[in-house]
């Protein structure tokens, strides 16, 4: 749901399909607890992430200096919506939650340039039956074209 958003905004941060939420929070809190980390600790990080998915998700104009300086630490605007572009390889960098650093160590970081000139959404999600409240719930149960290197191809 989240990445067959057509036009990345601040609500495409709360896109989320409720079972995706209910899977990552038990395997959140599975990890925090695993690793002892204070329920203030884990709940100061979710806020965070929250308004960090927020600010990387709005729909705002950073000017390309201030945005290229913020993506050094902090997962910026532009830096984010390249991950959500609809070329695979393109979509497979810029992973970053809240810090940047660990696409850069990881090497699937994209410059931020990239993000101001996106086509966003997933192929096989363009009608707007997909993009309907039951359309997205019911599209982890339907067949959809696969995305291979930048074109479609059946699956």
């Amino acid at each position: 749901m989240h990445h067959a958003d057509p036009s990345v905004d601040v609500t495409t941060t709360i896109r989320q399909h409720p079972g995706e939420g209910v899977i990552r929070y038990v395997f959140m809190a599975a990890f925090a607890i695993a690793l002892g980390a204070p329920p203030a600790a884990f709940a100061v990080y979710r806020i965070w992430s929250v308004l960090n998915g927020l600010f990387e998700h709005a729909n705002i104009r950073v000017p390309r200096r201030l945005d290229t300086a913020l993506a050094l630490v902090v997962t910026s605007p532009n830096m984010h919506k390249v991950h959500h572009s609809r070329v695979a390889a393109e979509t497979d960098t810029n992973y970053g939650n809240i810090f940047s650093i660990f696409d850069r160590l990881f090497r699937t970081f994209t410059p931020t340039e990239r993000g101001e000139r996106i086509a966003y959404g997933l192929e096989g999600f363009d009608e707007p039956l997909a993009q309907t409240t039951v359309g997205l719930l019911a599209s982890p149960f339907r067949t959809t074209p696969a995305i291979v290197e930048g074109a479609t191809a059946a699956r």
